[in-house]
């Protein structure tokens, strides 16, 4: 007898867990429908283009919770994407990815990341790229110390200076001015206007002694008429 209802109880625990693994699937694929509906609903995306939403996010949606990110925040980050662009764009299920994979290596919300993406792309960043080049702001923006929220949000604010100032390293000469301006509290539209002058020699000088009168690090620059 004894043995007997120890194999019922066993066969009963069994069944327990059975159900409550199949109520934690069900819960975990019911956030997953929710999340895709809410994006594809906040994008206006019908059809094709709304499976296509799907299908990169249920692809992506393993790799995303072994990283502890859920559908809703890959949703957002979708949302904010598309937004940042102006277009119903959809990310790839690799660029969902790797939104989930930086934000963790970073501490930075899925969100913000997908709206960083959305920037670097009107920038002209290939989706190829996309990840290295957000990799290379966070890690630099926090080797100097700096918020990597703000860095993200001046290139945000700034990213038209891409086209009016012709940075020689492309996104990378931005996102330098960004630091800097972080950095030293400076704003950005002032070191904009200082560097369209200083094509000419009195646009040096008049950058120089600007340098110079704040001090601290600037002043090394010594001798205007040295530039």
């Amino acid at each position: 007898l004894k043995a007997t209802l120890g194999t019922l109880k066993e066969k009963t625990q069994e069944i327990y867990k059975a159900n409550f693994a199949l109520d934690k699937m069900y819960s975990y694929l019911t956030d997953i429908d929710g999340a895709i509906k809410s994006a594809t609903l906040s994008m206006g995306l019908v059809g094709e283009n709304a499976g296509m939403l799907r299908d990169n996010m249920y692809g992506a949606a393993s790799f995303a919770a072994t990283l502890g990110v859920s559908m809703e925040e890959l949703g957002r980050a979708t949302e904010n994407y598309s937004k940042e662009l102006g277009l119903a764009s959809i990310p790839s299920q690799q660029l969902l990815e790797d939104f989930a994979e930086i934000a963790k290596g970073t501490g930075a919300s899925v969100e913000d990341i997908g709206r960083f993406a959305g920037t670097l792309s009107k920038a002209g960043i290939p989706a190829s790229r996309m990840k290295s080049v957000m990799q290379d702001v966070v890690d630099s923006s926090a080797e100097m110390g700096l918020n990597v929220s703000a860095v993200e949000s001046g290139l945000r604010e700034n990213i038209g200076l891409m086209n009016r100032l012709h940075f020689k390293d492309g996104i990378n000469g931005l996102t330098k001015m960004i630091q800097v301006s972080e950095r030293f509290r400076l704003n950005v539209s002032e070191i904009a206007s200082l560097s369209e002058k200083i094509f000419r020699p009195e646009g040096a000088i008049e950058l120089a002694a600007n340098l110079q009168m704040l001090g601290g690090e600037f002043s090394r620059l010594g001798d205007p008429l040295t530039l």
